[in-house]
């Protein structure tokens, strides 16, 4: 959990490319089930910023180039991302760790 604009789909997305697949990129659903942290993110398109183009290796070659919004922005499908990194279903997996990313008070990170 974290506000718009700190990196969570941006994150995501690295963190698939390097090989964990992608449950969800905003929101997950977690509970205990047999005394295992487990959870599944819900299936919704991930909206994803120009600026995450330089940060997200190879994101270039699923986004339209003429579908940005006014706030630079886009949602990209499951369809699209399943073509650039490894989805997830809906099934209770174990929670292997939780990210809780934070705007900066000092800006990004030179």
């Amino acid at each position: 959990m974290a506000e718009s604009g700190v990196g969570k789909t941006t994150t995501s997305l690295n963190l698939a490319r390097a090989g964990m697949p992608l449950s969800g990129d905003d929101t997950t659903l977690v509970w205990v089930q047999d005394g295992r942290c487990v959870g599944f993110g819900i299936p919704r398109p991930a909206r994803v910023s120009k600026d995450a183009l330089s940060r997200v290796d190879g994101l270039a070659a699923i986004v339209k180039s003429d579908a940005w919004d006014a706030e630079d922005e886009q949602e990209l499908t499951r369809d699209q991302l399943s073509s650039f990194v490894t989805l997830t279903g809906l099934e209770a997996k174990p929670i292997a760790a939780v990210v809780h990313l934070t705007r900066s008070r000092t800006g990004p990170a030179a």
